[in-house]
């Protein structure tokens, strides 16, 4: 694995202008822009809503409407170069893989156990999971980003409530290291299973003259349901291990926002939170959440 990541690193020095500026740099102004959203939204809440300022209720809408309309013009050309970026490597690696096929002896081909259908399923099947990780890149740099400026606003609006919710970080972080781990690992066995399938599928191709003639239907398609069994086998246990991470985290989430809702009970109650503060604040939970969960995502499917 730390081979391959490192030839994909040096995949990527061609592109290293492009990445910084479409992944990292758009990738940051677009998290921050987004981030701005909030602050605004507390100023109308409490300056428009609350303090009935007439200009407010006016200026800071139009605020926000034009930031949502510029982070999305930069979250646009960061996901598509990002994914256009994705393409090209895998096309460039296909390209030289199959240049190396072309120069191996035969005893590399004769020596394969999967054949000729295993050679397909690799050029094919697994650069295209490279290149669905290298599109990932893209999450796991704009969503951290994203979650640490609606960190920073929420400790900025109550610090002690905002410190004490992150004290379920260390748990949330523990499961999706092992869940991280135990998806690649099923993705390597699943690797082979699609390898065997494409060997099949070639074999019953160029094969179908004979098989036909012999009456081999039946087996064929036999082999082929064995296989597709064996396959959806490790499918199912990569995807329930991929769809895991969110539930677990909405059900810890949920504990942590039955603490806050009491929390900000008593503080409602003491007056020592105002309705702008609180709506704000929800507002950063979600969108805290919601960064949270797209990274987590992104991470273990990376």
């Amino acid at each position: 694995m730390k081979a391959i990541s490192r030839y994909i690193k040096e995949e990527l020095k061609p592109y290293r202008g492009r990445i910084v500026v479409y992944v990292f740099i758009f990738g940051t102004i677009y998290s921050g822009l987004k981030s701005l959203i909030l602050p605004s939204l507390n100023m109308l809440a409490e300056k428009g809503w609350e303090q009935k300022d007439s200009q407010a209720i006016i200026v800071f809408p139009i605020l926000i409407g034009l930031n949502f309309i510029v982070h999305n013009i930069f979250r646009y050309f960061h996901t598509y170069k990002t994914k256009f970026t994705a393409e090209e490597i895998a096309l460039n690696l296909r390209k030289q893989l199959l240049k190396k096929y072309l120069s191996l002896d035969l005893s590399f081909f004769q020596e394969q156990d999967s054949g000729a259908g295993g050679l397909i399923s690799r050029i094919m099947n697994d650069i295209n999971e490279i290149q669905n990780g290298l599109q990932k890149v893209a999450d796991m740099i704009r969503e951290p980003i994203t979650a640490f400026f609606v960190f920073c606003y929420m400790i900025y609006l109550d610090w002690a409530l905002t410190l004490s919710l992150m004290v379920t970080m260390p748990l949330v972080t523990a499961i999706l290291k092992n869940l991280g781990r135990s998806v690649h690992k099923y993705s390597h066995r699943s690797f082979e299973a699609l390898e065997t399938l494409t060997k099949t599928i070639k074999e019953t191709l160029d094969g179908i003259r004979v098989i036909q003639s012999f009456n081999l239907q039946k087996e064929m398609n036999k082999r082929f349901e064995v296989e597709s069994e064996h396959f959806l086998e490790q499918r199912s246990k990569i995807i329930s291990r991929e769809e895991f991470s969110s539930p677990i985290s909405e059900i810890i989430a949920s504990l942590a926002l039955t603490f806050l809702l009491i929390y900000v009970g008593y503080q409602t109650l003491d007056g020592k939170m105002s309705s702008a503060t609180l709506f704000t604040y929800f507002t950063s939970i979600f969108m805290l959440s919601d960064a949270i969960r797209k990274t987590q995502i992104a991470y273990v499917r990376l």
